[in-house]
């Protein structure tokens, strides 16, 4: 989060991508900790006018969610934009 707020979009990307194997590895696709890093990655895509991109990250970290968490979590907020 830090590299992607302070602009820096490549870094920001490459840590995202390699916690995304690992949490994908250690936990399996349908776990929380893999939707929140594809809810950042869709951040990355968005702050670099990759629209498809962002809303397909966006779609599959709330697919995760509904799948693995009570409607009411608060981890619904990210991915809802509030």
């Amino acid at each position: 989060i830090v590299f992607s707020e302070a602009g820096r979009q490549d870094e920001a990307e490459r840590c995202y991508e390699s916690a995304l194997r690992h949490f994908t590895a250690t936990y399996g696709r349908e776990h929380p900790l893999v939707a929140t890093v594809l809810n950042n990655l869709g951040g990355v895509a968005f702050k670099r006018v990759r629209y498809e991109e962002a809303v397909a990250s966006y779609r599959e970290a709330l697919a995760i969610k509904t799948l693995v968490l009570p409607p009411e979590h608060p981890s619904f907020g990210d991915v809802h934009g509030a």
